[in-house]
């Protein structure tokens, strides 16, 4: 009496076809073969509707000696993401644009700008670009400096607040090395939003220490001429 053998192989693939009224589907294998499968061939959180795009499965395959056909088991997948078969290059460096660039594309710009304030021009720009690479991006969009006087006991003095929104931005390359959901993915804008609500509240405090100081000051002199 021959033993009974079983041969198992784990495979990938593409879902090509399936039909729920006729619950029948067929699968591309990355061997270049073609499997047909039921629903009751995939795993039990799978849940298949009509296909109208292809989808990348994992599934295996089992015969029994020498049948000649396969059984397919386990079936799993998930649809594919359009934009991960978009792929780019990214600038070598971090920059600073007035605008939105025209030789690149803006993959993903924060609502939120990060703010900074310098001594002069070129440090300003250093310190809003080094928040943007802190929080993933590649580039602040929309950028925008202003020359501040500020005055302090006995002097003035100017100070530069530059302004930009942290953003990715990438030109398209078939062979290039990013996808767009890669790309996506890398600007952290909870953080930015953080920094954000945190420059904010730092001015409305600022504000607020100006508006005591100026009524001690009311009730100061007020004071002194009373006393007189």
């Amino acid at each position: 009496m021959q033993a009974l053998l079983r041969e198992f192989y784990s495979m990938k693939g593409i879902i090509t076809y399936y039909s729920k009224l006729e619950d029948k589907g067929s699968i591309q294998s990355e061997d270049g073969k073609i499997y047909s499968f039921t629903s009751k061939d995939c795993e039990r959180y799978f849940t298949l509707s009509d296909i109208k795009e292809p989808v990348e499965a994992t599934f295996e395959v089992s015969k029994e000696n020498d049948a000649s056909t396969y059984q397919v088991s386990h079936v799993a997948a998930k649809r594919i993401d359009p934009e991960s078969k978009v792929f780019y290059d990214v600038p070598s460096r971090v920059g600073i644009s007035f605008s939105k660039p025209d030789d690149y594309e803006v993959i993903v710009e924060s609502e939120y700008p990060i703010t900074k304030i310098g001594r002069n021009s070129n440090l300003t720009k250093k310190a809003v670009i080094d928040e943007c690479t802190r929080i993933g991006g590649n580039a602040v969009l929309d950028y925008k400096e202003r020359k501040i006087l500020k005055n302090s006991i006995g002097f003035s003095f100017y100070v530069y607040e530059g302004s930009g929104y942290p953003s990715v931005i990438a030109r398209r390359n078939d062979k290039g090395r990013y996808s767009k959901s890669d790309l996506k993915n890398l600007l952290d804008n909870v953080e930015a939003k953080k920094i954000y609500q945190g420059e904010v509240n730092s001015k409305i405090g600022f504000k607020i220490l100006k508006i005591i100081g100026a009524i001690l000051f009311v009730i100061f002199t007020i004071g002194f001429f009373l006393s007189k």
